[in-house]
């Protein structure tokens, strides 16, 4: 009997220990299941916090995009009023285009630069295609792509070469928060990437004529040390636009300026000369310039210079359109080198003209269609002959 009984007492023992033990396990479940309730409340709230900080990010990003978008879209840059009407609507070039004999169309595009460069790229590559070559290298150009890595003499050749390759720096190098400000010599160095030969003394004329970003002042520096100042980006953008694409033009100004500075042996930047007096020597310039060799600006644009910042342009602000003849009667004053200049490079209507696309993207994206239809419908046509000759 007395065995029995420690036998029950040992397995009420065991039972106990067993209650206690599935109850300690019910109350580490408990507190893991807290646990996991209070780390996932806090993944929820962290979540929460991240697409909160994610989505003000995102929007400063977008800000910020609209901002540099309006800065890229150059609307800050002048002049205000309606750029002045040329009388050679697009119509009319469009017309005259048309009436050109085959060799001056051939002469006016520089064609035979662009198939001289396009059969030398295929004669370098023999073992491929030379179909495919050719349609690669049109492409390229179309795309305003076949100047990258190129050497400045074939950049410099054409005026569609210049245009293509002053759109590819604008691609690559534009305004960032952190990349506003930058120094002549490290833009110089940015432009070799795409054109490892870019002449230095070009850099050198176009920061000659803009401001310092610090001062806002021109620098007091010459030549090479003009480089280590430091110029706002999109400045020294736009000025090296104009000093590349019609750097003919803005050497013949050049001239057109030390001449009508009679006691100076070399160019002083902010000497004065007659408006009038520039306006005719410019005019005269363009005559006699051959239009087929290089681009120059038209009188409309040369006239939008010369009164950059004046109470004409302000006037002219309120007029609905703007005629050159009218305006050449009024051209009074005088005029600096480095004030013709900062007219022709904050000259909204001027650059965008020269960041103008070749071809727009809806007509190359059409015409991609075209091809990958035309495509299918041979592919299509072969398997049809191909199912022909096996029934056969």
């Amino acid at each position: 009997m007395e065995k029995d009984s420690d036998r029950k007492e040992d397995l009420e023992d065991e039972e106990g220990e067993e209650e206690g033990e599935e109850e300690e396990e019910e109350e580490e479940k408990k507190t893991i299941s807290n646990s996991d309730i209070k780390r996932d409340e806090r993944k929820t709230d962290m979540g929460k916090v991240m697409t909160v900080i994610h989505e003000e990010s995102k929007k400063s990003i977008l800000d910020y995009g609209k901002t540099a978008a309006k800065k890229y879209k150059f609307e800050e840059l002048e002049p205000t009023h309606r750029p002045i009407f040329s009388l050679k609507t697009s119509t009319v070039k469009t017309e005259e285009r048309f009436k050109m004999s085959a060799q001056e169309y051939l002469d006016h595009f520089k064609i035979a630069t662009i198939l001289q460069d396009t059969f030398k790229t295929i004669l370098d590559r023999r073992e491929e295609n030379a179909r495919d070559l050719f349609i690669q290298y049109l492409e390229a150009t179309l795309n305003g792509e076949h100047i990258l890595l190129r050497e400045h003499a074939f950049v410099n050749a054409t005026p569609l070469n210049r245009k293509c390759f002053l759109q590819q720096v604008r691609k690559v190098f534009h305004c960032t928060p952190c990349y506003k400000i930058v120094t002549g010599l490290d833009y110089l160095q940015l432009l070799t990437l795409i054109c490892s030969d870019f002449p230095k003394s070009l850099m050198i004329e176009a920061v000659k004529v803009i401001n310092v970003a610090d001062t806002k002042l021109p620098s007091t520096k010459a030549m090479e040390d003009l480089l280590f100042e430091k110029y706002e980006l999109f400045d020294l953008q736009c000025s090296i636009c104009i000093f590349f694409y019609f750097h003919e033009f803005m050497e013949g100004i050049k001239t057109i300026f030390q001449d009508a500075q009679l006691n100076s042996a070399s160019l002083d930047l902010d000497e004065e000369c007659s408006v009038i007096t520039i306006y005719t020597a410019a005019c005269n310039f363009i005559r006699r310039g051959n239009l087929n060799k290089c681009p120059y600006p038209s009188f409309e644009n040369v006239l939008e210079a010369i009164i950059h910042d004046t109470d004409l342009e302000e006037r002219l602000s309120s007029e609905p359109l703007v005629l050159a003849d009218d305006i050449v009667p009024d051209l009074t004053g005088k005029i600096s080198y480095r004030k013709f200049c900062a007219g022709m490079y904050r000259n909204k209507h001027l650059i965008l003209s020269i960041y103008k696309p070749i071809v727009s993207k809806s007509l190359l994206e059409k015409r991609k269609l075209h091809e990958s239809s035309k495509r299918k419908e041979t592919g299509s046509k072969k398997d049809d002959i191909k199912r022909t000759k096996t029934k056969g």
